[in-house]
């Protein structure tokens, strides 16, 4: 079937698809008026192809490569006829050939009519391999490339978070190449693919294929199916959506759903679309052209069998041996015109610029320079037939024009066109028939969405739908990939301590700087607080008040000591070893306050040896107190050589000496490496803990005090068996048990503990074994002096040393 016009140059003969559903016929009417409606319009501009007149042959493929190869041979022979190696036909000159809207078809037609130089221009296909300018030189389309619509699905599922895509796609080579471009354009994107399922050509009806593939839809968790085929393949489409309902999904037409999704279609229950997508071409008004085909009468047509069938299924029209009564036509005209609808298709607008641009195309080649120079008429060359499709080939890919609908019309390297897309929604209305409304705008690299206006499926009751494999991890959380899946399946795991995720899904979590930690929620960094041992909290408030009581305790022993220095008992203790005993450990216990507070440089220089040289004058007058006890009971031996130690200068020498070598330990660690404040960022997650810096010259300093508490405790323990009057080695040795104690103990838990809490264990240590001191040497002289002031007398100490023990006596007679 085709329809034929007479001309001088045949500037196209046009394939018609006509699809198996036979009312979608009126869809393809249209097309053909805009070929009508083209070529009249282009013979009556006096300004384009003066002089000229264009024709055109139209015939149908019926969507069918065997008839496309038929239709193709008819073409070479001229005319209607079929008589290969002939050329029937002399009147009109062929030059190039439009169509087809499938891709598939205008593949095959462009291998063939390319081996004869005859451009191709096509107003639908969209198949990237036609962009191979390689394989196919004399195809040209007036639509762009499929290959942006990977650009354009990644934007779309993008703007709605849709990270989990199914893709259902027809069973061409070329979809399947176009398809894994697309895969690879939502993966780079951030999105992962749940299922690839495509229709094979053999699936034409409702069978196990159609049940299989229902049964991947709805069984996969994507919510977003991405549905990309051939035209042939929109019905297939509604087979499977009316015959198996698959509900709870989004669909995302890729393929102008136009040509069924319209309300001429009065047998077909199309509801089970609404709600869903489509990326389609942006539609654009043909000037004059809907006019044209309302005011088209089937009189000026009468002898065409194809504008016969339209009208016939158009209006309901009767037919009568092949003619159609037309007073049967003009009934109910206007409700048709409504159903129709006053739109032009897209198809038609592409078909429109395919038909200018070849016309376009064919004046630049006739007012070339090349043919003024051969001086003759353009009528005479159109007649001679003197220029070629090849030479209209090199004018076509240079086309250059705005349309009617002030649209410019060119074509890039690749023989594409430009264009941008709309986002449209489909929507059921109450007779389960479809409109589609505009609801956004896409190009190459923006998205613009009209939000409100989208109406989404009924089982989503309008709020936006997820598809997503996994839900979305928040803030303070990261994304651990399940094994053996899609990166869009994953766990959420909490950020470890010290990072933060401050945006959702994030891989990785961020560590925080050093002055900073994580809040609770672990999405954003706050500042650390600062921690040191300080007056207003509890534990430093009660080292600082201990320090204070002991050291006026202290201070207190001291003055009694002072006020009874002429008792016996304050002299038999050696009265200025204990006077300096008393001030050394109020020096010490006063130095405990040194360690309270923000540490700085004066005061981390100072603590240490403070407390140092006061605690070492402590433990070598105890030292010297016990020496002189046991030298005292062996000079009273016959011929004893100890006499001459006995005075005032051996207690001095030996409390200054070890007073010497602890300042010589201090200031060799000041000089060489001194205690610095300094911020620790890592021992207590939180906290800046402000500390000083104190290195090994502490543990040498300690390792000397605990030299001479040891001397101090052997000869203690030798001495403990002296007469009660020079018993006070009892109690020496009970402070140095204390002392070993507790700094035995302090070792381990100053080197476990971290930040203010090191400090505390010090000041405890130091305080305890002062305390102990202070306990043991001089609480029992002080209860001599107030409770037992008879004790005090020169002649009981006279008594208590004539009871010499036995052990003693044996020694003296040696």
């Amino acid at each position: 079937m085709y329809l034929f016009k007479y001309f001088d140059v045949c500037l196209f003969k046009l394939f018609l698809i006509s699809p198996y559903l036979c009312s979608i016929f009126q869809e393809k009417y249209q097309v053909a008026l805009t070929l009508l409606f083209a070529t009249e319009e282009i013979n009556k501009n006096g300004d384009l192809l003066p002089n000229i007149s264009l024709g055109f042959h139209l015939f149908e493929s019926y969507w069918n490569e065997a008839k496309t190869l038929e239709a193709y041979m008819r073409i070479l022979t001229g005319g209607g006829f079929l008589i290969p190696n002939y050329r029937c036909k002399n009147q009109g000159h062929l030059m190039a050939v439009a169509g087809f809207a499938s891709s598939i078809l205008s593949v095959l037609v462009a291998e063939t009519f390319g081996m004869f130089g005859y451009p191709q221009i096509s107003y639908g296909a969209t198949d990237p391999l036609l962009s191979d300018t390689q394989k196919f030189p004399y195809f040209f389309r007036t639509v762009p490339s499929a290959i942006h619509l990977q650009n354009i699905v990644n934007l779309v599922l993008k703007y709605f978070g849709w990270k989990w895509v199914g893709i259902l796609h027809s069973d061409s080579e070329s979809n399947e190449n176009a398809i894994q471009t697309i895969k690879a354009s939502i993966i780079h994107g951030g999105g992962c693919i749940a299922f690839i399922k495509k229709f094979l050509s053999s699936t034409k009806y409702l069978n196990s294929e159609y049940v299989r593939i229902a049964h991947i839809i709805t069984a996969s968790s994507a919510t977003v199916i991405v549905f990309w085929a051939d035209l042939e393949f929109t019905y297939e489409l509604y087979l499977l959506l009316h015959k198996l309902p698959i509900s709870k999904k989004v669909w995302i037409f890729l393929t102008d759903m136009g040509h069924l999704l319209t309300p001429t279609i009065d047998n077909l229950d199309l509801s089970p679309f609404h709600g869903n997508l489509g990326i389609q071409l942006m539609k654009h008004e043909v000037p004059g052209l809907m006019e044209f085909l309302w005011n088209t009468t089937l009189e000026q047509y009468d002898n065409t069998n194809f504008i016969i069938l339209f009208k016939s299924s158009m209006y309901h029209c009767n037919q009568h041996k092949g003619k159609v009564l037309y007073h049967t036509c003009r009934h109910d005209l206007e409700k048709k015109k409504k159903l129709m609808g006053a739109e032009t298709l897209v198809e038609s607008y592409c078909l429109y610029n395919a038909i200018y641009a070849l016309a376009y195309a064919l004046q630049d080649l006739l007012t070339s320079r090349y043919c003024h120079n051969i001086g003759a008429t353009i009528k005479n060359y159109v007649n001679t037939s003197r220029f070629t499709s090849l030479q209209l080939k090199f004018f076509l890919k240079r086309v250059n024009f705005t349309n009617t609908a002030r649209e410019l019309i060119y074509f890039d390297k690749y023989g594409d066109a430009a264009g941008d897309y709309d986002l449209v929604n489909w929507i059921s209305n109450h007779k389960k028939k479809l409109r589609s409304l505009h609801v956004g705008k896409l190009t190459f690299t923006d998205i613009f969405v009209d939000e409100s206006a989208v109406v989404w499926p009924v089982y989503f009751n309008q709020v936006l739908p997820r598809s997503v494999c996994s839900p979305s991890c928040g803030p303070g959380f990261r994304k651990t990939i399940q094994p053996g899946k899609e990166v869009c399946c994953y766990d959420c795991v909490p950020c470890p301590t010290g990072k933060i995720t401050n945006q959702t899904d994030m891989i990785h979590c961020l560590k925080c700087h050093k002055e900073q930690w994580p809040n609770k929620n672990k999405d954003k960094c706050v500042q650390k607080q600062i921690t040191y041992l300080s007056y207003q909290e509890l534990l430093g408030g009660f080292l600082a008040i201990s320090a204070v009581v002991l050291s006026v305790n202290s201070f207190f022993i001291l003055a009694i000591f002072i006020h009874y220095k002429n008792t016996s008992v304050i002299k038999a203790t050696n009265r200025k070893l204990s006077l300096v005993l008393l001030l050394s450990l109020t020096v010490t216990f006063s130095s405990c306050l040194v360690f309270i507070g923000i540490p700085r440089k004066i005061t981390c220089m100072l603590r240490q040896p403070i407390f140092g040289m006061s605690f070492a004058v402590s433990v070598s007058s105890l030292l010297a107190k016990t020496i002189l006890v046991v030298l005292a009971f062996h000079a009273t031996k016959p011929g004893g050589q100890m006499r001459r130690f006995i005075g005032q200068k051996f207690p001095c020498l030996l409390v200054g000496l070890s007073s010497f070598l602890q300042a010589l330990i201090c200031a060799v660690w000041i000089g060489t490496g001194p205690p610095m404040p300094i911020h620790d960022f890592h021992s207590h997650p939180g906290y800046i803990i402000i500390e000083c810096e104190e290195r090994l010259g502490l543990y040498i300093m300690l390792a000397f005090i605990g030299c001479l508490a040891l001397g101090c405790l052997v000869i203690a323990v030798l001495a403990r068996n002296l007469p009660s009057a020079y018993n006070e080695a009892k109690y020496i040795t009970f402070s140095m048990l204390v002392f070993f104690s507790v700094w035995v103990t302090f070792i381990p838990t100053y080197i476990s503990t971290k930040g203010k809490y090191t400090i505390a264990v010090e000041l405890f240590a130091i305080l305890v074994s002062g305390a102990g001191v202070q306990v043991c040497i001089f609480f029992p002289k002080c209860y001599i002096i107030f409770c037992k002031p008879s004790k005090t007398r020169a002649a009981y100490i006279k008594s208590t040393n004539l009871k010499v023990p036995r052990k003693c006596i044996s020694q003296r007679q040696q």
